[in-house]
């Protein structure tokens, strides 16, 4: 869960301003960076698959795959428009959050079973959730030593830890988390399958 961290690095996950209306979604962002290219400036509705903006952060789940957060302080304004626009609200856990556990700064060991298990039944083998924590390790690391974030971490995070990375590499990380994110999520829009890495 994203919260203060984005001083710790200048780029964020986030547009830095969001105008919501019946059309869409439009990100406005202070600069352009590789998360800005991978979410674009205008979503329209027709392009949402689901939502939720009770999420920390709130999100949209595009048809095509790509999961955009926006920021919480958009959080009551997105609720009514993703009603309005007959969008469909749903609750998703985050996959993330129990991929990142062990990096928080507490004991892993109380929450190892939990997690692993929760993993396991969303098809994560043991070797692929071992696999796939070496790869982000480092700068879950960074971001850990940096914050010192013990209470939780989902996707936002891992993106705001990978943020200064360059846009080609970033781009294919980031679909990469989508489609990780997603895997409990079976759905029958458009594939979203994992690139190369």
């Amino acid at each position: 869960m994203v919260r203060d961290h984005g001083y710790v690095w200048n780029q964020t996950p986030f547009a830095d301003k969001v105008r919501i209306d019946a059309g869409g979604v439009r990100l406005a962002w202070h600069r352009e960076c590789p998360e800005s290219r991978y979410c674009g400036r205008n979503i329209p509705w027709s392009r949402v698959w689901d939502a939720d903006p009770g999420e920390s952060p709130p999100q949209l789940r595009l048809v095509d795959g790509r999961t955009v957060f926006i920021s919480a302080e958009y959080r009551e304004e997105l609720a009514t428009a993703v009603s309005d626009a007959g969008v469909p609200v749903v609750e998703r856990y985050d996959v993330w959050g129990d991929l990142l556990q062990p990096f928080l700064d507490t004991d892993y060991d109380i929450w190892r079973e939990e997690c692993e298990q929760r993993l396991r039944s969303w098809g994560f083998s043991d070797q692929e959730t071992r696999r796939i924590r070496q790869r982000v390790r480092k700068r879950m690391l960074a971001l850990t030593l940096a914050t010192w974030e013990w209470i939780s971490y989902g996707q936002s995070d891992l993106l705001l830890a990978t943020c200064p990375t360059p846009d080609p590499s970033y781009r294919r990380f980031r679909a990469w988390t989508d489609v990780v994110a997603d895997r409990p999520y079976k759905r029958s829009g458009p594939s979203t399958t994992a690139p190369s890495s």
